[in-house]
């Protein structure tokens, strides 16, 4: 049978973790209950899985920066596709001559 670590939440709500062998999950949970242990975790022995990390992750200070970055070059973008579209340098408006408009 194999062993299976355990963290869960004695009745007095203090925590407990441990290891105990049982045949399976089920069997490992119902052995906790009878000793008045409210599961939370349980993993088998030796199958634990961690995912590797690289670096440290983003700070928030960098991601605010990426962030403001990013809303910049989007302004920027379209910025330069509007005066694309108008034919003439950015922020020139150009009106368009409707019926009611003389020239």
């Amino acid at each position: 049978m194999p062993d299976y670590k355990y963290q869960g939440t004695s009745r007095s709500g203090g925590s407990v973790s441990g290891v105990m062998t049982a045949s399976n999950k089920t069997e490992l949970a119902s052995l906790l209950k009878r000793q008045q242990i409210t599961a939370t975790k349980m993993t088998e022995k030796g199958k634990e899985f961690n995912m590797p990390t690289f670096g440290g992750g983003v700070k928030a200070k960098e991601l605010a920066i990426l962030r403001a970055s990013s809303r910049h070059d989007r302004r920027r973008s379209a910025a330069r596709s509007v005066s694309r579209d108008s034919g003439g340098p950015a922020g020139e408006q150009v009106l368009s001559k409707g019926p009611d408009r003389d020239a």
